[in-house]
C-alpha cells in the first residue's frame, strides 16, 4: 500500500492529468465553433487544412459560392477524437509517459488559443 503523501501525489497527478486532456478538447471544440462561425470569411493559413475546404453553390444567392467546411470539422474531430483516445490508453500504461505528452499537447493547444483570439 502507498503512503498517504504517495497516494496524494497519484491522485493530484491524475486530476493534472484529466483538466489538462479536457483543456485539449475544449480547444478543439472552440477551434471547431470559430471555423463554422467564421466560415463564410475564412482564410485558412493551414495548407494542409485548407484542402478539406470546397467552394459550393449558394443556396440562397444564385451564382455565388459559399465556403463548406464540413470535410475540415469532421477532420479536424476525428484527429481531435483519436488523440484524446490515445492519451487515455497512454495513461493507462505509462502514466508518466502520458504526463509528459498531455503536457506538451496542452502548451501547443495554449499556443493556439492565444493565435486564436489575438
Amino acid at each position: 500500500m502507498h503512503s498517504p503523501r504517495r497516494q496524494f501525489a497519484l491522485r493530484l497527478t491524475g486530476l493534472l492529468f484529466a483538466v489538462l486532456w479536457l483543456f485539449i478538447g475544449a480547444v478543439s471544440a472552440v477551434d471547431a465553433a470559430l471555423t463554422i462561425r467564421y466560415a463564410p470569411a475564412l482564410h485558412e493559413q493551414n495548407p494542409l487544412a485548407a484542402a478539406f475546404i470546397r467552394d459550393v453553390p449558394d443556396p440562397i444567392v444564385p451564382r455565388c459560392s459559399v465556403q463548406d467546411v464540413s470535410l475540415l470539422i469532421g477532420a479536424k474531430m476525428f484527429g481531435t477524437l483519436l488523440v484524446l483516445g490515445f492519451l487515455v490508453l497512454l495513461y493507462r500504461r505509462h502514466p508518466v509517459h502520458a504526463q509528459v505528452v498531455v503536457a506538451t499537447l496542452s502548451v501547443f493547444q495554449l499556443g493556439l488559443l492565444l493565435y486564436l483570439f489575438h
